[in-house]
């Protein structure tokens, strides 16, 4: 609707009068006829008696019956009839009104006066009209100017109130367009002015509706309460004063609707909504009677850009009535918004035109703005609305429709792009159950990003719509499974930074991000992630209204982040916290079922893992009282929920079951299980479920013996075991399930089979993304695998296939290190490119950093100053993950790049002595021998996984007290049974019998496994025979980190020597040890007592060939990762040792306690400082499997060296195996009966 089209409806009489009278008078004073008789003069007469048609416009009718009377004088008795009989016809219209209202002088003007006016047109409301029909406000200013000066050169003109309604009319006009030189204030003012003068005048009622537009506009300006309520009581007042005028009564009460409506909304008055949805539906009516009529006014064609529009009134109408449906207010309004709704959009160009008040920066969409996009929005919406109500598929289609179109009708740049896509991308990212979820939601995550896109980042509404494309980012996940877990967490992150404290989305918000991080916590397994998550989860707790849905959902996430916590650390704090948490959650969900059935089963699953932690019955009792009242609550129409709740509680049967449960227990358990699963594209469901179903047929088969049943397990295992995208530990789960079922029939090749995609499997699980200590703790819970998969493949009869597994499943982090550290200049010939990318991903995953940091800490705040860290990790792992397949791909020769090699290759390590993998396993124990030439199997059935442990646990009390008679027994009982149990069997094999004194020992490499790697192979003997007297026997970790060391390149130059010492802190031979090796080597490096900090160490290891630490050392047989070498201000730890890359390195001697031992937890992985070293670039290293007493240590040590001396003074480091050999023969001599005195130093490398 337009003000320009008001003013024409309000002034179109008086305008048309003035001139008239103005001629009338001219006609008076001068006595020119054709002041009256010209045709212009006739025209404006006849236009202007069109205008009054039949109302009762006593001033208008005068004029006109003064005209004619004048016209009848001027042409004479004959030719003036027709004007005589028309005067006395508009005064006898005039008496009809009222009786004293004709004097003589109307009809028989007589006398002359003086000039009113110069002759021609009113050239003020030629430029209000000029202005009225360009929509430019510059014609009204002039206009104005000269209406001031009229009113300056006329005081006493009796129409000074038109004059003033005139000026006020221009001065609205100028106003409303933004013209430079309006002011709304002066508007305001001369319309109150004109509205005064013409109280009693009919003309009153078009300038108290131009007031009340005046007023509106103000008000949309400031923001004033009591402009637009004065306004109110203008358009009340003029709504009466023009109700015989259709026109002017639907553009006076639709903007009366719309201030009350703005008032409801600031003052929450019902009388205000009453009386607006009431005017407005008058509004409505009238216009869908005559919708043609709104833009004509009395036979005025109204040009097209101030033509009302006839959509207004309803779309304001719907708007309100949808709004009172959404908020409760009126839950029987849906229908009737909808259908005014439809009736705003039915009309052409429904968009407010011309001079409305425009929504800036406090504009109102009740009385301003895009009329049509808000109906499309407004209906769009409400057709959803009534979808969800009824269920009708056409309203979801009609509605999305109606969105999409306002969403594509808005351009880049569009300040209502943002609301238009963030509108259409919540209702496409819900689950409208006749549409195709998967596509919905992929357009609805593309319009939200648009959305965000759209939005400044000052804009309040950014974090709802970053909320809302989060969220849409999650569900895609549950639809697709389909998962960027990148932009999710950066999305929901941004998010919460940009909601408030206090803001009642905060909770929701913060629960949100943290199940955004559980899930790629779910699928890659960093427990940063899931510490992050449960600090998220107490601060959307704290963070919501006490009682509220929030607290019950927050409460219920955090339950269930604090479980998965604790599956895998084992804290019992966790367990409790979460057991709190959910039965707070439970008593929070009153008569929800649905709430109360999820929290139930919540609930029975951590009483569940309660019982398996503690063993307690009653636990698992109530776990599955819990279980089956979550399923009974989980409503039908919730299939998916449904599903998870029979799952768990198919968990707990399976484990009441296993525990001497009636059969009744499982077959409960498989039948919940069974059948066509509501899970489709959610990956880790359908697993996880498949997994347990598979499972639980494995424990009924094992009880039954019913081969139906074992094929159905195996076959939903393999399936596990065969999904790509489902996380790496359910697929380890589901092989290791299926190696076992396949064990129990003895079918070997099966087992092999099962076991074989298990240990594959291993190196997904600890992905290299993950920070080392994940690593660690999810390879721990498969500690033996392994070995089992190789005993496995020796029972098959393919000792190749054994070795293989062992490479495979053993060392997996060591092989990972060792993958960044293979020379890759074959690849550097030919994509140079690729080579130096690949080469700074690997700089950059060895930087390591706080990823490594021990976990269990919740972060401070949403993104902790790690998380950075930790992200960047996961996204360079990818990429050095895809570029690896890339280059796999390039050609047939790097088709094997960075794998891990097959037995074939493997047996080309043994080209310099023979390398003896020593297996241990329940099933069988085994030596597996590679030679030049073969491979041969050398069974150990007297070496059992239980005899090793209690060895181990016999040998290491032992040492605690070495001197003592039992234990000098003991370690000499333990020397003798590796020989008679292991090494003796090897030996006499390979035909290595006793060398004799002058002669040369050929070289041996053992590669121990499990707990044996505790133990001292190369020492093992009896008195009279042993393997120092046979072999020159030196480790390795693996076979394939063997092969490593034999291909590093030797470092060019002369060879430096540092010696690093701390005799000062309680090792007065660690000085004794540096004065000899300084003396056997002039130019050493030596670093003393506070010489030796970390700095100078770090500093001088890229320059130093050869290495000696005589120093303490220590390491954690529990968590291995923590040993280390003290130095004077701090320590050197095996992570940071690992991690350096230094070229110039031959050979690290660690004449320091425990340098080479590795755990009892992580016995596979050789976590040990050895074994970094190694790493760091030392070809190779001598450690000590135990803490040696430091005499001892420096006498063998000073035996090595000087067999190292050469005669150029440089040492041979390439004899350091056979130098080690001869140190420890002569400490044998020294001290047979001692072993722990001479049996600790072992050699690692080529």
């Amino acid at each position: 609707m337009g003000i320009g089209a008001d003013i024409l409806t309000g002034l179109r009489r008086a305008t048309l009068r003035r001139r008239l009278s103005r001629r009338l008078d001219r006609h008076r004073a001068t006595g020119d006829p054709q002041a009256v008789l010209a045709a212009p003069a006739r025209a404006v007469a006849e236009r202007l008696a069109a205008a009054v048609g039949d109302r009762a416009d006593l001033p208008s009718l005068r004029a006109l019956a003064r005209f004619h009377a004048a016209c009848g004088e001027e042409r004479g008795p004959d030719d003036g009839r027709a004007d005589r009989l028309r005067a006395r016809e508009l005064a006898d219209r005039m008496r009809s009104v009222d009786p004293d209202a004709v004097p003589e002088s109307v009809i028989a003007p007589s006398g002359r006066s003086e000039a009113l006016e110069p002759p021609g047109d009113d050239p003020a409301l030629a430029l209000l009209a000029d202005a009225l029909r360009s929509g430019d406000g510059a014609p009204a200013m002039e206009a104005a100017r000269l209406l001031r000066q009229e009113l300056r050169s006329r005081p006493d003109d009796p129409e000074r109130g038109i004059t003033l309604a005139l000026l006020g009319g221009a001065l609205l006009i100028a106003s409303a367009t933004g013209t430079p030189g309006a002011d709304v204030d002066e508007t305001v003012d001369v319309l109150r002015a004109a509205t005064a003068a013409l109280e009693d005048d009919p003309d009153g009622a078009s300038a108290v509706g131009q007031l009340g537009w005046a007023l509106a506009l103000r008000y949309l300006d400031r923001g004033s309460a009591s402009d637009r309520d004065e306004a109110v009581e203008a358009l009340r007042e003029s709504s009466v004063l023009v109700a015989g005028d259709p026109a002017q009564m639907v553009v006076t009460l639709t903007l009366l609707g719309g201030l009350l409506l703005e008032r409801f909304a600031a003052d929450g008055r019902p009388s205000d909504e009453a009386e607006a949805l009431d005017v407005l539906r008058d509004a409505t009516a009238r216009t869908a009677a005559d919708p043609a009529g709104v833009g004509e006014f009395a036979g005025l064609a109204v040009p097209a850009h101030l033509r009302p529009s006839p959509g207004k009134a309803p779309a304001l109408l719907g708007s309100a009535l949808y709004e009172r449906f959404v908020s409760g207010r009126g839950p029987a309004d849906l229908d009737e918004a909808i259908d005014a709704l439809r009736t705003a959009l039915s009309f052409d160009g429904t968009t407010w035109h011309g001079g409305a008040p425009q929504p800036g920066s406090g504009a109102s969409s009740a009385i301003g703005g895009d009329s049509r996009l808000h109906t499309l929005l407004n209906l769009g919406s409400a057709l959803i609305s009534r979808y969800d109500r009824d269920g009708t598929p056409g309203d979801a289609d009609e509605g999305i429709a109606l969105l999409d179109e306002a969403a594509r009708s808005r351009p880049s740049g569009d300040p209502d792009r943002a609301l238009t896509y963030g509108r259409l991308g919540i209702v496409l990212t819900r689950a409208l159950g006749h549409r195709d979820a998967a596509a919905d939601l992929s357009r609805g995550i593309e319009a939200l990003r648009e959305a965000v896109a759209a939005t400044p980042d000052t804009d309040a509404g950014r974090a709802d719509r970053l909320a809302d494309l989060g969220q849409a980012l999650l569900d895609r996940f549950v639809v697709s499974g389909a998962y960027d877990p990148d932009e999710t967490i950066e999305t929901l992150r941004a998010a919460v930074a940009a909601t408030g404290e206090g803001h009642p989305d905060r909770s929701r918000r913060l629960t949100s991000l943290g199940t955004g991080l559980w899930t790629r916590f779910q699928r890659v397994g960093g427990l940063a992630d899931l510490d992050e998550a449960i600090g998220l989860g107490r601060r959307a707790v704290a963070a919501a209204a006490p009682g509220s849905f929030d607290e019950r959902a927050s409460r219920l996430m955090l339950a269930a982040w604090l479980h998965g916590r604790f599956r895998r650390t084992r804290q019992d704090v966790d367990l409790e916290e979460a057991l709190e948490a959910i039965r707070r959650a439970v008593a929070l969900t009153g008569d929800d079922p649905e709430t109360r059935g999820v929290a139930l089963a919540t609930l029975g699953t951590l009483l569940q893992s309660r019982f398996q932690h503690r063993g307690a019955p009653e636990d698992l009792r109530a776990a599955v009282e819990a279980l089956r009242a979550g399923v009974e609550l989980r409503p039908a129409d919730h299939p998916r929920g449904r599903a998870l709740a029979r799952a768990n509680l198919a968990n707990a049967l399976r484990l009441a079951f296993d525990q001497g449960g009636p059969l009744s227990d499982i077959d409960e358990a498989v039948d919940a299980l069974r059948g066509k699963l509501p899970f489709d594209a959610d990956v880790v469901n359908l697993a996880a479920t498949t997994c347990a179903l598979g499972e639980a047929l494995a424990s009924r088969y094992r009880r039954t013996r019913e081969e139906a049943t074992r094929r159905e397990a195996l076959g939903c295992l393999l399936e596990v075991a065969d999904m790509v995208a489902a996380p790496a530990h359910l697929r380890l789960q589901a092989a290791k399930a299926w190696t076992a079922l396949a064990a129990d029939v003895e079918d070997w090749p099966d087992a092999v089979a099962g076991a074989s995609r298990a240990t594959e499997l291993l190196a997904l699980l600890a992905w290299r993304g993950l920070p080392r200590r994940d690593q660690e703790r999810l390879l721990f819970d498969h500690e033996g695998l392994a070995g089992d998969a190789a005993a496995y493949a020796l029972l098959a009869g393919d000792s190749g296939r054994a070795l293989e597994m062992l490479e495979h499943g053993r060392g997996v982090l060591l092989g990972q290190a060792l993958d960044t550290r293979t020379d890759i200049g074959g690849l550097r010939s030919r994509r140079p490119d690729l080579a130096r990318r690949l080469e700074e991903i690997r700089d950059a995953l060895d930087s390591g950093g706080s990823g490594d940091l021990v976990p269990g800490q919740p972060p401070a705040d949403a993104r902790p100053a790690t998380g950075a860290d930790y992200e960047r990790r996961l996204l360079l792992a990818r990429e050095w993950d895809g570029l690896v397949e890339r280059i796999r791909r390039l050609d047939g020769s790097l088709a094997g790049f960075l794998r891990r090699p097959d037995a074939s290759r493997l047996r080309g390590v043994a080209a310099e002595g023979p390398v003896v993998v020593l297996n241990v396993c329940d099933l069988r124990s085994d030596a597996l021998v590679l030679t030049a030439g073969r491979l041969l199997t050398v069974p150990l059935p007297d070496v059992t996984p239980q005899r090793v442990a209690e060895y181990v646990v016999d040998f290491y009390l032992a040492l605690q007290d070495p001197a003592k008679p039992s234990a000098r027994a003991a370690l000499e009982d333990t020397l003798a049974w590796l020989w008679d149990a292991a090494a003796e069997p090897v030996l006499d094999t390979l035909g290595l019998s006793a060398v004799p004194p002058d002669g040369t020992p050929p070289r041996l490499w053992w590669v121990p496994t499990g707990l044996l790697t505790l133990l001292p192979l190369h020492a093992a003997g009896r008195a009279d025979d042993g393997v120092l007297d046979r072999v020159v026997s030196s480790y390795a970790p693996t076979v394939g980190a063997l092969a490593h060391a034999r291909n590093a390149v030797r470092a060019p130059g002369a060879t430096r020597v540092t010696v690093v010492a701390m005799p000062g802190d309680g090792l007065p031979n660690a000085r004794r040890e540096s004065e000899d090796i300084a003396r056997l080597f002039p130019g050493v490096r030596q670093l003393v007592d506070g010489g030796a900090t970390r700095d100078a160490v770090l500093r001088a290891l890229p320059a130093s060939h050869v290495v000696h630490f005589a120093c303490h050392g220590a390491q954690d047989l529990e968590d291995p990762s923590r040993g280390h070498l003290r130095l004077h201000d701090g320590i050197l730890d095996v992570l940071e040792l690992s991690r350096l890359r230094l070229g110039t390195a031959e050979l690290a001697y660690l004449s320091a306690c425990q340098s080479a031992t590795g755990g009892i937890a992580l016995a596979d992985e050789a976590v040990h400082l050895a074994s970094a070293f190694q790493l760091a670039g030392y070809r190779q290293v001598i450690g000590t499997l135990w803490p040696i007493e430091d005499a001892a240590a420096a006498d063998i040590a000073r035996d090595v060296y000087t067999r190292l001396r050469r005669e150029d003074g440089a040492p041979a480091t390439d004899e350091a195996a056979a130098a080690l050999h001869t140190a420890v023969r002569r400490a044998r001599a020294a001290h047979p009966r001692e072993p722990h005195l001479w049996a600790s130093h072992i050699h690692l490398g080529p």
